[in-house]
C-alpha cells in the first residue's frame, strides 16, 4: 500500500509535467524498450528496499541500498567497459568485507532479509544506468513516469493477496507526504544521472546513511547491535573510498 500511494502521487506529478510540455505518455517512443526497463527493474528494487524498510532498522535498511553505489562502479567496470579509479575498485573491496561480515554474524534468519535489501541496491545500479542512457532520449518526467506506471498494478497484487488495510487520517498523510518527497528525490536523481556518469554520482550517496542513523536514533529509538555497526561502518568506508 505504500507503494501504491507514493506510485499514484509520483504518476500525476509526472502526467501534469508531461502535459504542460505536451508530450504523449503511451506514444511508441524510440527508446522504449529502456523506458520499459527502468520501469521493471525500478519497481523490483523498491519492493525489495520497502520490505528490508519494513524488517530491518533504518540505518541499516539504507545502509544496504547505499550498497548500490558500488554496484554502479562494477557495472562500469567489467560490463561498460569505463576507466575505474583504482579506489573505486578498493571501496568495492572494502563494502564487500562488510558484506561477508554481516553474513558471518548474522547467522539466523536475518540472512535472508540482508540479501533482500542487496538485491534492491543491485536494481538500482542498473536503473542508474539505464537512466544515464536515456540522457538526450526521453523528458526526466517521461522516464519516471514509467516507473510508478509498472508499481502501481505490482503493489496492487500485493495488498489484493495480503488484504487492503485501511489508514487513518495521520497515516494518510503520511503516506501522501512518502509520495510527493520520494518524487521530488526521484525528479532530482533523474537530472542528475542525466548530465553525470553514475560512477562518478555515486560518491555521493552515503550522505543519506548519516540521516537515516540520526532518524533512526532520535526519532525511532531504535538501536543497532555491534554486528550491525561493524557491517555499517565497513560498507559506509567501502563507498566513500569509491
Amino acid at each position: 500500500e505504500i507503494i501504491f500511494f507514493r506510485s499514484i502521487i509520483s504518476t500525476g506529478c509526472c502526467y501534469w509535467a508531461l502535459r504542460k510540455k505536451n508530450i504523449t505518455i503511451f506514444k511508441l517512443h524510440p527508446a522504449m524498450k529502456l523506458l520499459l526497463a527502468r520501469g521493471i527493474i525500478g519497481t523490483l528494487g523498491l519492493c525489495c528496499f520497502f520490505f528490508a524498510l519494513k524488517n530491518l532498522n533504518l540505518a541499516y535498511a539504507v545502509t544496504l541500498h547505499q550498497l548500490a553505489p558500488l554496484f554502479i562502479v562494477a557495472i562500469s567496470l567489467f560490463f561498460l567497459k569505463q576507466k575505474i579509479h583504482l579506489l573505486q575498485i578498493c571501496g568495492v573491496l572494502t563494502a564487500l568485507l562488510g558484506i561477508v561480515w554481516t553474513y558471518q554474524v548474522n547467522l539466523d534468519d536475518i540472512d535472508w532479509l540482508v540479501s533482500i535489501g542487496i538485491l534492491g541496491a543491485f536494481c538500482s545500479a542498473i536503473t542508474f544506468h539505464i537512466i544515464y542512457a536515456l540522457r538526450g532520449k526521453a523528458d526526466p518526467s517521461l522516464i519516471i513516469i514509467y516507473f510508478p506506471l509498472t508499481s502501481i498494478p505490482v503493489a496492487a497484487l500485493f495488498f489484493l493477496y495480503d488484504g487492503w488495510v485501511t489508514p487513518s487520517f495521520f497515516e494518510l498523510m503520511l503516506l501522501i507526504g512518502v509520495g510527493f518527497t520520494t518524487h521530488i528525490a526521484q525528479l532530482f536523481l533523474t537530472l542528475a544521472y542525466q548530465h553525470e556518469e553514475p560512477s562518478k554520482l555515486s560518491m555521493y550517496a552515503p550522505i543519506s546513511v548519516i540521516f537515516a542513523a540520526m532518524i533512526s536514533v532520535v526519532m525511532f529509538q531504535e538501536v543497532l547491535n555491534l554486528n550491525q555497526w561493524v557491517g555499517i561502518s565497513f560498507i559506509f568506508l567501502g563507498v566513500i573510498i569509491s
